[in-house]
């Protein structure tokens, strides 16, 4: 019997797992934001929010988003295929935002996005609008297929695993410079 799964068999699962859950809460109209940690701790969030530690389940990972749980207007975070935290708070953006369309997920998610080299993943409440955030720029109006391959890409290419500070940092000075 085989117990291990190849990486590349886990990253498909693992992406297929957030691309049901966010397709759901995006026809839905669910409002959500979904945190993949990369090689920075985001620990300090995920003590803010609620406990879960459990294996990474479409039907949990969804369902803490549901409106009216205690888990609904927080973070969910996850690292590797664990759904570690749930209702976590984030920092936001200290950058201004002219789209007033985008609310205080949105905020929270570029926030992250600035002071880490996590994936951001938001559902507009109000239009279902899926968004991804990475290294402080944001990606609006993303299809579940469009967000699949972006997720796919970053994995497979290793270009997830591969960012770091350094990274993180030139781009900030970049845009600082640019802006």
């Amino acid at each position: 019997m085989i117990t291990s799964k190849s990486p590349e068999i886990q990253s498909t699962t693992f992406i297929q797992k957030i691309i049901r859950s966010v397709d759901f809460l995006s026809r839905e109209k669910i409002g959500a934001i979904i945190v993949i940690e990369g090689q920075k701790s985001l620990q300090e969030y995920v003590d803010t929010g609620i406990a879960i530690n459990g294996d990474l389940n479409t039907e949990i990972l969804t369902s803490l988003f549901w409106p009216g749980a205690p888990t609904h207007d927080g973070a969910v975070i996850i690292k590797d295929n664990s759904i570690l935290a749930a209702g976590c708070f984030l920092p936001l953006t200290e950058t201004q935002i002219k789209d007033r369309r985008l609310g205080t997920r949105h905020r929270a998610a570029l926030g992250l996005s600035e002071v880490s080299d996590g994936i951001v993943i938001v559902i507009s409440e109000e239009s279902g609008v899926i968004s991804l955030v990475e290294l402080g720029d944001m990606t609006r109006f993303l299809t579940k297929e469009a967000l699949e391959t972006r997720l796919f890409s970053l994995f497979s290419n290793s270009e997830y695993s591969s960012w770091g500070w350094s990274d993180l940092n030139i781009k900030k000075w970049f845009k600082s410079k640019t802006s």
